[in-house]
């Protein structure tokens, strides 16, 4: 038998991808493995492409006016990382599944990026996408449906974030979602909280049917609609601005102005959350911080 010689390699480089992103399914509760189209947008104008790992994350091999050479393999690439460049993110699903998102980003980053700010649904090291209302529902999860309109100024309220609470205590399930700009039409997907059949009543109850269970919901709202920049009519604002918006107030009755009381979910049900005083184009309204 004839051994080969031993080969040793005469060079090794790597390369480093100075911006990589995973995206995260706010309404499914799990990573978005593909389908998407994200861009960004170097200061000088510039527009990229990403591509899609293998993994479903989506990176840029190479950015404009950051350091792309090969480095040894000893050597770590952020010890020394160029000076950071700020870039436009925008993401667009051809699915409908998600609505647009834009965000800003210093590259490079070193592992995947994550939005700034608390990670309320969502792990670190993804960035989060929200449900169109025409999505497609979305197996063995609730279903709360709105249409956000400004008390103020009768319009929609594109962007406010609506959070939903289902159930009390430590069973209590939360969500959030994001009113589409045209008609502020929001969905929020979220699983069952636990059956509460099993809570002791004196005298006890015959057993219920899955149907019938109910849970209590309570909505809260984020919404600047004046904040500048970058809320202007037919724009997409920034992701990061529209999460840290502050609360606002949600409204049952216009005049006298009197707040959202509350309602139920019922198993299998959708629930659409509609103000008393509000008429079918305008479900729920919405008073903005002030």
């Amino acid at each position: 038998m004839t051994l080969l010689p031993a080969t040793r390699p005469l060079e090794k480089f790597s390369l480093t991808s100075p911006l990589g992103i995973r995206f995260w399914d706010v309404g499914a509760n799990c990573p978005v493995l593909g389908g998407l189209i994200v861009t960004a947008t170097a200061p000088h104008g510039q527009v990229l492409r990403a591509v899609q790992t293998s993994s479903g994350g989506y990176a840029f091999p190479s950015l404009p006016n950051i350091r792309r050479e090969p480095v040894a393999p000893d050597v770590d690439y952020f010890f020394a990382p160029p000076t950071p460049v700020r870039f436009l993110l925008e993401v667009e699903d051809p699915a409908g599944r998600f609505l647009p998102a834009h965000f800003t980003v210093n590259a490079p980053v070193q592992g995947f990026y994550s939005l700034p700010g608390p990670t309320r649904g969502w792990p670190g090291g993804y960035v989060p996408l929200f449900s169109t209302p025409g999505r497609v529902a979305l197996s063995g999860r609730a279903i709360i449906r709105a249409q956000l309109r400004d008390a103020t100024h009768g319009r929609a309220a594109a962007w406010a974030v609506l959070e939903a609470e289902v159930g009390t205590g430590a069973d209590a399930v939360r969500a959030r979602g994001v009113a589409e700009p045209g008609e502020g039409a929001v969905v929020i997907f979220l699983p069952y909280p636990e059956s509460n059949d099993g809570v002791a009543e004196s005298p006890p109850h015959p057993p219920r049917n899955l149907t019938d269970q109910t849970w209590p919901v309570r909505l809260t709202v984020q919404y600047e609609p004046d904040a500048s920049p970058p809320f202007r009519p037919g724009t997409v604002p920034l992701l990061e601005r529209v999460l840290s918006q502050r609360g606002g107030t949600l409204l049952d009755l216009l005049s006298p102005a009197h707040p959202w009381p509350g309602a139920a979910l019922r198993f299998g049900t959708d629930l659409i959350v509609r103000g008393a005083g509000s008429p079918p184009s305008a479900t729920l309204f919405v008073q903005p911080f002030v």
